[in-house]
């Protein structure tokens, strides 16, 4: 039971609805250049005559990510440039054959996605990232969405690229939070010390990707990180890091907990996730601590309440001597057992 608190990732606080599309999808391309109708490669033939009369043939040539890799390498920005030369090798050969191995390490058959596995494994890892940021920024939803269930199979081949974007402070916000939801979604552990850094980070969009990234992971390594965003100025920050702390535990942490709890100047919707999360595991701590919450801290008093009619199956209301000496009943250490003579 504890291995498995240890290493599966916990549900996030705040759900949203419909198919499940990776955070990142599919915003934020104004780090591309723009084009008009005359750049575009369906615009017809350069040159033609300006006479509506003439019908001009469109050329032959798709939108294609190779022609805007050429757009962006003739862009003024040298940012862009130097992303086009990153990405060229990534045609849309490439793309295409990806997809389909991406849908094959989804697939029912273990034969299908061993064979998939392998081959992704012959494949250059630079290619793969390519591929992948790609087609998190841009891609169709139902690749996008492919690629999402098949990440966590990709981990030891963009670990090391995801770390590094989301360390590189002049990548795009876009970029650092597609890295930062993909490690979460692969359940990298080699990411946690990066992600708890950048939890810290200005931009509250990759902040926020962060924390939910170590909130996926939801392994024991990830409780120091934990401790700390229990001191961050976002609410939504510390009410994760006390839901994570108190399903992993760890050395401290119900007394982290417990101190929050009882502190009648606290934010009461902290106080009482703290108190839910605690209660997935009845144990003679929380016990004593609902009965102190009882005593000692007024909005804190209906949530502990609750939890103490749903986990003692008794009632003694708002008595507070009642419940004080209910703990003391069940506090008090048992003789043992008397064993008759040989």
């Amino acid at each position: 039971m504890v291995m498995c608190i240890a290493v599966a990732p916990f549900p996030l606080a705040e759900k949203t609805g419909g198919e499940k599309i990776p955070p990142a999808f599919p915003e934020g391309r104004e780090h591309l250049p723009k084009t008009d109708a005359a750049d575009s490669p369906k615009a017809g033939i350069p040159g033609a005559a300006a006479d509506s009369s003439i019908e001009v043939a469109p050329v032959s040539v798709p939108t294609s990510a190779d022609w805007l890799l050429r757009r962006m390498a003739g862009s003024e920005d040298p940012e862009i440039r130097r992303r086009a030369a990153e990405a060229w090798p990534v045609s849309d050969a490439f793309m295409e054959d990806m997809n389909a191995l991406v849908r094959a390490l989804s697939d029912p058959s273990d034969e299908v996605r061993a064979g998939a596995v392998e081959r992704l494994n012959r494949l250059e890892p630079a290619l793969v990232f390519g591929y992948v940021m790609r087609t998190m920024l841009g891609g169709a939803p139902d690749h996008a969405r492919a690629l999402d269930a098949a990440l966590p199979a990709l981990e030891g081949t963009l670990a090391p690229f995801m770390i590094e974007t989301l360390r590189t402070e002049i990548e795009t916000p876009q970029h650092r939070r597609i890295a930062a939801y993909c490690l979460g979604r692969m359940g990298s552990l080699n990411a946690i010390e990066t992600l708890g850094e950048h939890a810290w980070a200005d931009d509250m969009t990759v902040a926020r990707a962060c924390v939910e990234a170590l909130y996926a992971i939801g392994a024991s390594h990830t409780t120091p990180q934990w401790m700390s965003l229990l001191d961050h100025g976002e609410p939504y920050f510390r009410r994760l890091a006390a839901r994570a702390l108190a399903a992993l535990g760890g050395p401290n942490a119900f007394d982290r907990l417990r101190l929050i709890v009882l502190d009648n100047n606290e934010d009461a919707a902290l106080q009482s996730d703290i108190l839910y999360a605690l209660s997935a595991d009845p144990s003679p701590p929380l016990y004593a601590l609902l009965v102190e919450a009882l005593e000692r801290n007024q909005q804190a008093r209906p949530v502990a309440l609750r939890l103490l009619r749903e986990l003692a199956g008794v009632d003694f209301g708002w008595d507070m001597t009642a419940w004080r000496s209910w703990l003391d009943s069940i506090s008090a250490e048992r003789p043992p057992p008397i064993v008759p003579a040989q």
